[in-house]
């Protein structure tokens, strides 16, 4: 009689079984829970303002480039073709940078808040789901791989133009805004 949790040995007695209710979760999976996470705070925010700085206009596509180039190298394999999807990061950060320019910047108990454009976040989310179901899917297919990863690599490099453009319209804003000279 197996206890919950131990395991049993397969007919051949090399390759162990997890008892059924304790298999463990896939590391992608894990990522996914995480991300989903991640991604409802980023939508709760992006729809109800976020206070300005620099650090977290800078600090948020620090951390899409991250999550993008981890999800390049599923389970640590470097693959050329996926890498250089990556090269798709620049062209995307001067697209992002003129066609992503819907910001709006307010003030709420004195101090300056933002919402960014919310199709720039929503189009990344979708690529990157994209990304972690066809590792689990279709984990060897090459050619889906490389055009998903370089979605993903152009999504997050319109978000990256896109932190440029709520800069540079965060400083006209404070030069325009009366609240900035105290009027307020």
């Amino acid at each position: 009689m197996l206890l919950h949790g131990e395991l049993m040995l397969s007919a051949a007695n090399t390759v162990p079984a997890v008892a059924s209710g304790s298999a463990p979760l896939d590391p992608l999976l894990i990522l996914l829970i995480v991300f989903a996470l991640f991604a409802a705070r980023r939508f709760y925010v992006g729809m109800n303002g976020a206070q300005y700085s620099t650090a977290r206009i800078m600090r948020i596509p620090v951390l899409y480039v991250i999550l993008t180039v981890i999800s390049a190298f599923p389970y640590g394999i470097v693959n050329v073709y996926i890498l250089s999807t990556l090269a798709l990061l620049p062209v995307a950060v001067v697209f992002g940078s003129f066609y992503f320019t819907r910001c709006s910047f307010f003030y709420r108990n004195g101090v300056v808040y933002y919402r960014r454009h919310m199709y720039a976040m929503l189009l990344w989310l979708v690529s990157f789901i994209l990304r972690l179901s066809m590792e689990i899917l279709l984990p060897f297919n090459l050619v889906i791989e490389c055009a998903i990863s370089g979605l993903l690599s152009f999504t997050t490099g319109i978000i990256i133009g896109e932190a440029i453009n709520i800069r540079r319209k965060y400083n006209e804003f404070i030069h325009e805004t009366p609240a900035a000279a105290g009027l307020v």
